[in-house]
C-alpha cells in the first residue's frame, strides 16, 4: 500500500534539497572566483645598505708577490648580506664573501666595482656569475669603484762587468711595468741610495773601492730617493732583483807581480760586439783610455813578446838584452832581442804560456785571456771595411799602434798598421791579427816580436 506524504512535508523536503544545491553552487562559484583572482605578492623586506670603503680604492698598486687588499664595510643593511666585486665593464662577478676584504693581487690591473647585496635566502646567489642574473627578492647597496695599477720592477742583467777598476757599468731590464721607472745604486748593504737615473748607466770613477748594489724600481708617483728601500719597497714601489758590482784597485785584478808601464793599470771595462756576441776589454793592455782616433797614442798600450808576463818588457821604452831565457819567467823586465835565425825569446819553446785563462803567463785581468785565431776572424768578418778603418770603426776601436821588431829598442813609426797577438801557436811562431790601409787578416809572427794585446772575456 502506498502512503502519500502530506504536501507540506514534501515541500519542506524539496526546499531542503534545493537549499543544499544552492549552497554547493555558491561554494563552487567562490572557489572559482578565488582561484581566478590575483594573489597579493609577499613584501620583500631586504636592504643592501650603505657601502663604505675602509681602505684606499683609487690607484691601488699591485706588486707581484705582494698581497694587496681593499676593504669595505656596510651599514643599514637588512636581510642576509654578501659583499662582492665585479669587473667594471662586463659586470662579471669575481668574488663574493661576508668579510668585505678582497685581495686585488688576484686580478689584472684595471677598474672594478664593489657592492653589497642583501637577499632573503642565499639560494638566490647560487650560480650567479654576472650581476644581470640577479632576480627575486634582493637589494643592492651603492657601488664603489676600485682602480688598480700594476707595478713590476722587472729582471735586470748586467751589461758591464761585475768587477771593475773604474769607468762605467751598464744594466738592462726586462719585464718592468709601471708609469714611472728608475735605476738605483745603493751601498753594499742596500740601505742607502747613492744614485738614481733613468739610463741604467753608472760611473764608478768617483766612488771608493767596495761593493755596490744596483736595482730597477717601478713606482706610481714622483719618487723620493729616501723612500727607495729594496729591502722594504712599500706599497707603491716595486723593486727588481739586486745585482752587485765591485770596484777594486786596478792592480788587484791583474796577475800578482804585474808591472804597469804608466803606473796605473788599464781599466777593466767591457765592450760586446753585438754581431759576434763576444765580450772584450774596451782598450789594449797598457792603454789609458778607449781610442778616440785610429792614431790615439793614449790608446796604443804596451807591446808584448808572445807568452810573457807583464814584467816590464812590454813597456815601449823598456831596456833590451840579447840573453835568451831558459824559463817561463826571465826574471827581469828587459825586452829580449834575438839574432838571425832565432824566433823566440825562450829556449826551448813553451806553447802553453798564453793558452786560456789558466795559461802559465796569462797577462790579462781576472776572467780574461788572449783571443784565439778563430775569435779574431769572427771580429774581422763583422767589420764594415776589411782594413784599418774597419778595425777602428768596430766596437773594439782597434788602433794602428804598429809593433816592436826583433832587434828591440826601436818601435816602428806609427802609421796605418796595427798588430794584435792571438793565443794560437803556428809551428815555431804564433798567430796574430794584422791590418793596414788596404787589408786585414791573420798572419804568423816570431814570438820575440812586440805586438799589442787585447783581452777577451772567457
Amino acid at each position: 500500500m502506498i502512503h502519500n506524504l502530506p504536501k507540506g512535508h514534501a515541500n519542506q523536503h524539496s526546499f531542503s534539497n534545493f537549499a543544499s544545491g544552492i549552497s554547493l553552487i555558491y561554494t563552487l562559484i567562490c572557489l572559482i572566483i578565488l582561484i581566478g583572482a590575483p594573489v597579493k605578492a609577499q613584501e620583500c623586506t631586504v636592504a643592501g645598505g650603505n657601502l663604505q670603503a675602509t681602505s684606499a680604492t683609487s690607484g691601488v698598486c699591485i706588486v707581484p708577490g705582494t698581497p694587496t687588499f681593499v676593504t669595505f664595510s656596510v651599514s643599514g643593511s637588512q636581510g642576509t648580506g654578501k659583499f662582492g666585486i665585479v669587473e667594471g665593464v662586463s659586470g662579471n662577478v669575481l668574488a663574493i664573501n661576508t668579510t668585505g676584504q678582497f685581495n686585488m693581487s688576484n686580478y689584472p690591473a684595471g677598474t672594478y666595482v664593489a657592492g653589497h647585496v642583501a637577499v632573503e635566502s642565499l639560494a638566490t646567489l647560487i650560480g650567479i656569475t654576472n650581476v644581470n642574473q640577479l632576480s627575486g627578492c634582493y637589494s643592492l647597496s651603492n657601488t664603489i669603484a676600485i682602480n688598480t695599477l700594476a707595478l713590476n720592477g722587472g729582471t735586470i742583467a748586467a751589461q758591464g762587468p761585475g768587477l771593475v777598476t773604474g769607468g762605467t757599468v751598464s744594466f738592462a731590464v726586462s719585464g718592468a711595468i709601471g708609469p714611472n721607472t728608475r735605476w738605483v745604486m745603493l751601498n753594499e748593504w742596500g740601505t742607502e741610495v747613492l744614485n738614481i737615473n733613468s739610463t741604467g748607466v753608472f760611473s764608478l770613477d768617483t766612488l771608493p773601492d767596495g761593493s755596490y748594489k744596483i736595482a730597477h724600481v717601478a713606482f706610481a708617483g714622483e719618487i723620493d730617493p729616501t723612500e727607495v728601500d729594496p729591502q722594504n719597497p712599500g706599497s707603491c714601489i716595486a723593486t727588481s732583483n739586486l745585482l752587485t758590482v765591485a770596484k777594486i784597485t786596478g792592480s788587484d785584478l791583474y796577475p800578482p807581480g804585474s808591472v804597469f808601464c804608466e803606473s796605473i793599470p788599464a781599466a777593466v771595462v767591457e765592450v760586446t760586439n753585438p754581431q759576434t756576441g763576444r765580450t772584450w776589454m774596451d782598450r789594449n793592455l797598457g792603454a789609458s783610455q778607449v781610442a778616440n782616433t785610429i792614431y790615439d797614442q793614449a790608446a796604443y798600450g804596451d807591446l808584448y813578446q808572445w807568452g810573457r808576463l807583464s814584467d816590464g818588457h812590454q813597456c815601449r821604452n823598456a831596456s833590451t838584452t840579447d840573453e835568451l831565457s831558459t824559463s817561463d819567467n826571465p826574471g827581469n823586465g828587459n825586452f829580449i832581442t834575438i839574432g838571425d835565425g832565432a824566433l823566440d825569446w825562450r829556449i826551448p819553446q813553451n806553447n802553453n804560456l798564453w793558452q786560456g785563462i789558466e795559461g802559465v803567463n796569462n797577462p790579462c785581468p781576472t776572467g780574461f785571456r788572449l783571443p784565439t785565431t778563430d775569435e779574431w776572424i769572427e771580429e774581422i768578418d763583422s767589420w764594415g771595411q776589411n782594413n784599418v778603418e774597419g778595425a777602428f770603426a768596430s766596437p773594439l776601436k782597434l788602433t794602428a799602434g804598429r809593433y816592436k821588431p826583433l832587434n828591440g829598442g826601436i818601435v816602428f813609426p806609427v802609421g796605418n798598421f796595427g798588430s794584435y797577438w792571438a793565443s794560437t801557436v803556428t809551428g815555431i811562431g804564433a798567430a796574430a791579427l794584422y791590418f793596414d790601409i788596404e787589408s786585414a787578416g791573420i798572419g804568423s809572427s816570431a814570438r820575440a816580436s812586440g805586438l799589442s794585446v787585447r783581452c777577451i772575456k772567457d
